[in-house]
């Protein structure tokens, strides 16, 4: 069962806005439509907010000027009053009213148009974007998996002495076409931590616009919810170790077939395995 509540239109906008810019995956004409849709609504509310804004000044310039125009002969009474009378009417309770309503009705539809995009976060930004960073790690699993937990330990221990910034002295020895079998394997153990880090983060993210409604979900209690984010969940290392050793576990996970994925709820229920 999903809980639908809207966050403020504003919100909503930055939320996919920042999934695209995270991706680095090139927006589709859906996404792209409903980016603009966002900043539509987001410029609205902010015009419409401003229109009833307002303090005892700006009412203090508003007769003023109204004033000026009924001296200059350029209104009546009647039209000077009438335009008194509607910035009076629109102040304290009433504006805060008038501010509630539109901020829930912004919010409301911004939360729709961002329903309305629905899976295609998945087909179009998640998935692509996982596919893309699970091809950037998965060539050195063999060799974390060969390595083993001492590979591991090493691996740390060397990105400690480089401060951070093996990618570099990777990156270096790569152009003196050098590198040596050692030096892969290390990096593969910190790209494998790495790309499970991300992973992890980006799955909860999914999870979290699932639960609010804005991507399906099975309704079957049997269901197993890994198949959402495994390609074979049944093919995964022990679930104990999962947090323990991240780069050992993700590798075996990769060699094993495992298949680490961002589904939508019909991929993952077609696919399932027929008992």
């Amino acid at each position: 069962m999903t809980t639908q509540y809207y966050d403020t239109a504003e919100t909503t906008a930055r939320l996919l806005s920042r999934i695209v810019k995270t991706s680095g995956v090139e927006p589709t004409e859906r996404v792209a439509a409903t980016l603009a849709e966002l900043a539509t609504i987001t410029a609205d509310e902010r015009r419409m907010l401003a229109e009833i804004a307002g303090d005892e000044s700006e009412m203090q310039d508003l007769t003023e000027v109204v004033a000026d125009r009924y001296v200059a002969g350029e209104t009546n009474a009647d039209e000077l009053l009438q335009q008194l009378a509607l910035k009076a009417r629109i102040t304290g309770k009433e504006r805060r009213r008038a501010s509630n309503q539109i901020t829930f009705r912004t919010s409301r539809a911004a939360g729709l148009a961002l329903r309305k995009l629905g899976d295609g976060m998945i087909t179009d930004i998640f998935g692509p974007w996982c596919e893309s960073r699970v091809r950037e790690a998965e060539d050195g699993a063999p060799l974390v998996v060969e390595g083993g937990q001492m590979l591991v330990w090493t691996a740390h221990n060397w990105e400690r002495e480089l401060s951070g910034h093996w990618r570099d002295h990777v990156e270096k020895f790569e152009k003196a076409g050098v590198l040596d079998s050692r030096t892969k394997g290390l990096a593969a153990v910190i790209r494998l931590r790495e790309l499970k880090e991300d992973l992890d983060k980006t799955w909860m993210q999914v999870q979290d616009l699932r639960a609010r409604g804005y991507l399906t979900a099975s309704d079957d209690p049997t269901f197993d919810a890994r198949r959402y984010f495994w390609a074979h969940p049944g093919k995964l290392p022990d679930a104990a170790n999962e947090h323990v050793r991240e780069a050992a576990w993700m590798a075996e996970a990769i060699v094993n077939g495992a298949g680490p994925c961002i589904r939508t709820a019909h991929e993952a229920i077609a696919r399932q395995p027929v008992s």
